[in-house]
């Protein structure tokens, strides 16, 4: 279970692998009080039989507090991912790499596919990669799927993902 958190001007979005089936269940993007988005992130892991949720904790974002808090309410199997320039790079490129040999595919999803269209690689100033959507764009679905795929190619070295219906 893959978690980009935003509140305001972007979503948080929920993405959620089935192992067993190889299949990409769930994806979703919600906005709401942060109570109420701890909430609907508890309500989803309890509805997906508590899978592993790898929540974006960058930094000072607001992720941090957010992971704690889901662990101080029960949640088990939380992990909080630092997605600094290198570890964002790799998760990046493993998402890449699914999409272009097609290990990785779902039916028309209209929102992703213009998320997936508009992410971009950035070379800083300070010779620093960074990803994202451009201003005014969202790139929450493709964060919390890369974040999800990523673990899952983590755990096995790569996984076919087909996907039929959301």
């Amino acid at each position: 279970m893959g978690v980009d958190l935003g509140r305001v001007r972007d979503f948080s979005a929920v993405a959620i692998f089935d192992l067993a089936n190889n299949g990409l269940v769930y994806l979703k993007q919600f906005q709401g009080g942060w109570g109420e988005q701890k909430s609907r992130i508890k309500l989803i892991w309890e509805q997906y039989f508590k899978p592993i949720c790898f929540i974006d904790a960058t930094g000072g974002s607001v992720g941090d507090p957010i992971t704690q808090a889901l662990r101080a309410e029960g949640m088990t199997g939380v992990v909080g991912i630092q997605m600094k320039s290198q570890p964002k790079a790799a998760m990046m490129d493993r998402l890449r790499i699914g999409l272009e040999e097609e290990d990785l595919s779902w039916p028309d999803h209209v929102e992703l596919e213009k998320q997936l269209l508009a992410y971009e690689k950035h070379e800083t100033a300070t010779g620093l990669t960074s990803y994202g959507a451009p201003s005014g764009e969202h790139d929450d679905l493709v964060t919390a799927i890369a974040l999800t795929y990523s673990a899952v190619c983590s755990r096995g070295g790569g996984a076919k993902i087909k996907v039929s219906s959301l």
